[in-house]
Formats: C-alpha cells, structure tokens, sequence
C-alpha cells in the first residue's frame, strides 16, 4: 500500500504528495501515478496534472458518482485504492527514457539579457557556462506559469542562481532562463524573474498545433548551442 494519500483540493479535484524537494526519485513516483490515472480512467475522470513532487487529478463529480461511491470521501477511498495499484504496478507506459529531445540554444548577449551578470555571479567563463548548461540531460518535471513553460532539472549546482529581484516586464518568447536549481524556457513573450542566459529559435507552444505543448511532463530534454547566425537562420524557416 501506498504510504502517500490523496486530500481534497475542491469539489472537482484531488491531490497527492509524495514529498517537497525537487528530487527523481519523487518525480519517479509522480509520474508512475500519472500514467497509471490516464491508463485506468475511472468514470467522470478529465484530467491528472503532474508536479514536482505531486499529482492532481481532476474529475466531473456528478459522473463519478457512477462508480457506486455517491459522496466526496468515498471518493476519496477509490483514487487511493487506485494510487495503491499504481505503486505496485509493472506495466505502466513510461516514456523511452533514451530519447532526448534537442534544443537549439543561442547563448549570446544580445539574446541573453542576463548572461553576463549569470556567469559573474556563478564565477565562470562564457564557454564554461555554456559548457555546464549543454553538457547536462534535464527532465521536464511539470509545465506550468504559463502554456507549454517547461520546468526543467536538475542544474548542476555551479549554475544555481536566485531569481532577479525586480521582475522584468517582458521576457521574450523562447528566452532560457535559470531559476535556483531550476532551468526553463519562456514559450510566449511574458513578465517573468528568471535570469535569462540564451534563447532557441525552437516554438514550445502553438495553438493550432496538435498536441500544442511541444514537451510534457517526462521528456528529456539536452540544449544545444548554436550561433547568432544559426539562431536567425533557424527562426525564419
């Protein structure tokens, strides 16, 4: 049985945590449940969103009432029952943990607002910097803030930076940033704290594109670094 229980979040929802640190093994745990709730859909069942460290799934009450448990905790009892079969099952489709996607990168001052403060302040040069960042395989813990922002990890701790302390009024679309421990990726021009140290050509949200994320929760991700001339050549295909 599951050590971790599901609470209300409101009448349409309900959470689990498994912890409270940005850690795989957690996310491991999160993503296993994820799978297992999109896998096995319960009556009135719409969505489960994954986090972090935790899990919320999102359901049409009225319809899970099909399920022979009328009120909240008895509802409660099932998703639990089912978050127990979860923990235990072998047969949960994961991903291909061998595929990584590539980002292209641009990691140049005039792309980059925040580059130089970044390396200063992490006290290296350009190329290690760039090094650092390209050199690791992150994985896309949750995406959130606005549509299709990854939320990626884990940064090497010579990279670890804090947010700015007065947020920038607009970060263009497809700036990568750095947050703590954390990296990501602006898919759309926004208001955002984070200490922006390149952008890709690359979009990572499209409206009309089916699916319109291009990561989810799960993926793999390595940024590759291409030049200014590369950058602009890229963004008008």
């Amino acid at each position: 049985m599951a050590t971790e229980r599901f609470f209300h979040l409101s009448e349409t929802s309900a959470g689990v945590q498994f912890g409270n640190l940005i850690d795989p093994a957690l996310h491991s745990k999160v993503m296993r449940a994820y799978h297992f709730f999109r896998e096995h859909p319960f009556p009135g069942f719409v969505e489960a969103v994954p986090a972090y460290a935790s899990l919320s799934v999102y359901f049409d009450p009225l319809r899970s009432a099909r399920i022979g448990q009328m009120d909240a905790d008895g509802l409660l009892e099932h998703l639990n029952a089912m978050l127990d079969e979860a923990m235990k099952s072998t047969d949960v489709g994961q991903e291909d943990p061998s595929s990584i996607m590539k980002i292209p990168v641009c990691y140049h001052p005039l792309l980059a607002s925040d580059l130089e403060w970044t390396a200063e302040h992490c006290g290296l040069g350009m190329d290690e910097l760039i090094a650092l960042h390209t050199g690791t395989i992150y994985t896309v813990y949750m995406l959130g803030f606005v549509p299709g922002f990854p939320y990626l990890g884990i940064l090497p701790e010579g990279l670890e930076v804090p947010r700015k302390s007065t947020p920038s009024e607009s970060i263009p679309a497809g700036s990568v940033a750095l947050a703590g421990r954390q990296t990501g990726i602006y898919p759309i021009s926004t208001p955002g704290g984070w200490q922006v140290i390149g952008r890709t050509p690359i979009l990572l949200f499209d409206p009309g594109r089916d699916p319109s994320c291009l990561l989810k929760p799960g993926d793999k991700v390595q940024f590759e670094s291409i030049t200014l001339h590369e950058f602009f050549q890229i963004s008008q295909t």
